[in-house]
């Protein structure tokens, strides 16, 4: 079994055309690691010709990754975290595919077809075996969660007289699409809607999954951006402007409504052309560093020393307003000490009274 191994080396500017040059090496496992094939493959630099709300964000983070991820391409290993969220997403899309009686017995095993399907993904994050079990059992809670509430508003529907049985208010709450592309040519973007409900209002709300945990209360700014592109996109294609867009919050059971207004929309749209306008180059020097906490979570903190860089000026920084601050000098010390007792500061009178009472 050959195993392959990529590698970025340098890059190249040929014909005024930036280039990189990807080092692959290729190691025969019936052989000693000496014995080794090395090969290199130059690949063109080209911006992104269509960004997505992924991008934007990515961008809007932290610049130098998009770069790295868009621009030049490299490879991400996958994480636990991002296969999780397709197996959550997955399951929920075969739940709603129709009604089956049994619920819970129905949502476990289009979990465990999830889990199987994804297991060549998970062999190769090398996780052990305990964290692989704590990691779906994760899974199960989340889906649990969210299955909870879903037949908690089931009952509800039939026991109000909204529904007629449980088949009836399990149609009422299935989405409208389970996944829908939105895609706009004019603003070189598009996206996955997760699911698209209207209520009996006739009311339409955009939702989008998220298992991740939340802090807080509201909407981070990413996702806020995110849903925001998600209700220009679709008006644009659907010609409906839809009433709200969602972040639904699987871990916790909970929803988190943004009321689409011409504001809203505004917003998207300049957002998706401020970002397409900004990486249209292939120069990393106009993809900036922005150096935070975060970079010890990026993909690509082995060829970004960022949060290094942000530490050390973060030090630096700390030891300049040391210096700079100003030390009170020893002789007005203790002027300040004998004015402060003359004009009856904080400082007590002597325990003994004044002199005229000792007298």
């Amino acid at each position: 079994m050959n195993k392959e191994k990529n590698e970025v080396t340098k890059s190249v500017t040929v014909n005024d055309l930036p280039k990189i040059t990807v080092t692959k090496s290729v190691t025969d496992s019936n052989l000693s690691s000496e014995n080794t094939v090395t090969k290199s493959v130059t690949i063109d630099l080209i911006p992104q010709t269509t960004i997505s709300p992924s991008s934007i964000n990515t961008y809007c983070k932290c610049p130098r990754e998009y770069f790295y991820n868009y621009i030049l391409k490299l490879p991400v290993r996958p994480n636990i975290h991002l296969i999780k969220g397709i197996m959550v997403h997955t399951t929920l899309e075969n739940f709603f595919r129709g009604y089956k009686p049994n619920f819970d017995k129905t949502l476990a095993t289009y979990f465990v077809k999830a889990w199987l399907s994804n297991k060549k993904q998970l062999a190769k994050l090398e996780l052990s075996t305990e964290i692989l079990k704590k990691e779906r059992q994760d899974c199960i809670n989340i889906l649990k969660s969210y299955l909870y509430k879903f037949k908690h508003t089931i009952n509800d529907l039939v026991e109000g007289g909204k529904a007629e049985n449980e088949s009836h208010a399990y149609y009422l709450l299935k989405p409208k699409f389970k996944e829908l592309k939105v895609e706009n040519e004019d603003l070189h973007c598009k996206g996955f809607i997760d699911r698209i409900h209207k209520d009996f209002d006739g009311n339409i709300t955009l939702g989008d999954y998220k298992t991740s945990k939340k802090y807080g209360i509201g909407l981070t700014k990413d996702y806020r951006r995110q849903i925001s592109i998600y209700a220009l996109l679709y008006k644009l294609q659907e010609h409906i402007t839809p009433d709200f867009t969602s972040v639904i919050y699987l871990r916790y059971g909970e929803e988190y409504f943004l009321e689409v207004t011409p504001s809203l929309l505004k917003y998207a749209r300049e957002i998706i052309i401020d970002t397409y306008n900004k990486t249209r180059s292939i120069n990393i020097e106009d993809y900036p560093k922005k150096e935070n906490k975060l970079c010890s979570w990026c993909n690509f903190q082995n060829v970004c020393s960022g949060e290094k860089d942000w530490k050390s000026v973060i030090r630096v920084e700390k030891l300049k307003k040391l210096f700079s601050t100003p030390t009170p000098s020893i002789s007005t010390t203790p002027q300040k000490r004998i004015t402060s007792i003359q004009q009856g500061g904080i400082y007590p009178p002597c325990v003994g009274g004044s002199t005229e009472a000792k007298k």
